[in-house]
């Protein structure tokens, strides 16, 4: 696990457009961007430069398996003088699930939010994956808000 350099940002792109498709396969109506590669390529940008980002990378026999977009969200509320830490992205390949990768990615992320004094750490998980609600309960996460849409 390492932070991310500037010759990953290519593969995190490939990795992160993967994600997109997954999420669509489950929730068809999930939201697409019309220039979907430049919005992706400037948040890896952002979670490379910014100090309260942290763009991490896993790799095997050097070859790219993974990525994580961590983020420390500013005065989320009066509670948190630190900030809320939130997990935007977690991507393993297909062929490395089960093997530790995601949860090296989580240990280097927490990492990161105690380092920067978060307490309280959030992740958006789709309704319809239940591969995703098990592995993120499993590691102490739970319900705190619900999200009801319609689609009209």
């Amino acid at each position: 696990m390492r932070a991310a350099r500037l010759d990953d940002h290519a593969a995190i792109l490939e990795f992160w457009l993967d994600l997109v498709e997954h999420h669509r396969r489950i929730a068809p109506v999930y939201a697409s961007a019309p220039n979907l590669r430049e919005v992706l390529a400037a948040e890896i940008q952002r979670g490379s430069t910014r100090s309260r980002c942290r763009l991490l990378v896993a790799e095997r026999a050097a070859q790219r398996i993974g990525f994580l977009f961590a983020e420390v969200e500013a005065g989320a509320s009066s509670d948190d003088e630190a900030g809320a830490g939130w997990i935007h992205e977690l991507w393993v390949a297909p062929e490395e699930r089960g093997r530790g990768v995601a949860s090296a990615l989580l240990a280097e992320a927490g990492a990161f939010f105690s380092a920067s004094g978060v307490r309280r750490v959030s992740v958006r998980v789709e309704s319809g994956n239940a591969d995703a609600l098990r592995y993120w309960m499993r590691r102490g996460f739970g319900d705190r808000a619900r999200i009801l849409e319609r689609v009209t």
